[in-house]
């Protein structure tokens, strides 16, 4: 299990060491006391936890202070008849969870992190995982890479 500081709220934030589906499209990889952060998972045909297949995570935009993890669901369902893994990813925002930009991106890298340390039980090349998003999420995205 992996432990993060929330400075903001003073909290330690929990992130998963293993993947527990909420339900058939739901992991859970994260809590913080009442919130449960989580990524939408969509998979293509016949995906097996050998395969070694690309992988994309989505991040919702809102100007860092509200959004939805649906925003690119119609993306997502295109990519995996290409072929990927693809995941929408939620993250605290301001609106819902009184937090600043700077948890966004935490929770984002967590969540780039928590997908590649599982891409083994996900079925997922982990040298081959692209974080897309847009306005605040693809703000978000930026930050990963640096």
């Amino acid at each position: 299990m992996t432990f993060n500081y929330d400075k903001q709220n003073g909290k330690f934030l929990n992130y998963s060491s293993r993947v527990t589906r909420v339900d058939l499209n739901h992991i859970l990889c994260a809590r913080l006391g009442d919130t449960s952060l989580k990524l939408d998972v969509f998979e293509p045909a016949g995906l097996k936890p050998t395969d070694h297949r690309p992988a994309i995570v989505f991040f919702f935009g809102g100007g860092w202070s509200g959004g939805d993890a649906k925003q690119f669901y119609q993306q997502a369902k295109a990519m995996t008849e290409q072929g990927m893994v693809v995941f929408s990813a939620d993250y605290r925002v301001k609106s819902r969870n009184k937090t600043t930009p700077f948890e966004c991106v935490k929770d984002g890298k967590s969540a780039i992190r928590w997908v590649r340390e599982h891409a083994a039980e996900l079925g997922i090349d982990p040298d081959r995982i692209v974080a897309a998003g847009g306005s605040a999420g693809g703000h978000d995205r930026s930050f990963l890479s640096t």
